[in-house]
């Protein structure tokens, strides 16, 4: 039987991924929460990718990590669309193996 890997591995294998390759990212957290008065506090911009980091020569990166079978939400690929249409690159990956392919297809490694 195979271990269903979450979305919080997912995220974790890309991070470090791109940390051994020697690409600046982290991870970005959207959502939202109560303060000490109880008012609703929205923070981080909705639909925005799980990573965002900067790829060599300046290239905005972008990645949206799911679970295996994970849905994008409409949103998400509203952003995702928005990043590459303005230069930069972004993706929807499944596990650290998918990122580096997309990785190389964009000519960051080899």
């Amino acid at each position: 039987m195979q271990t269903k890997i979450p979305e919080s591995g997912v995220v974790s294998s890309c991070l470090g991924l791109l940390e051994i390759i020697g690409i600046q990212a982290w991870r970005n957290n959207t959502g939202a929460l109560k303060d000490n008065k109880g008012r609703l506090v929205r923070y981080g911009k909705k639909g925005s990718a799980d990573i965002i980091g900067i790829l060599p020569g300046g290239k905005f990166l972008s990645v949206e990590c799911k679970a295996p079978g994970g849905r994008v939400r409409p949103d998400q690929i509203d952003f995702m669309n928005m990043i590459n249409k303005y230069g930069g690159l972004a993706c929807i990956v499944h596990s650290c193996d998918e990122l580096m392919e997309v990785l190389k297809k964009n000519g960051v490694t080899r």
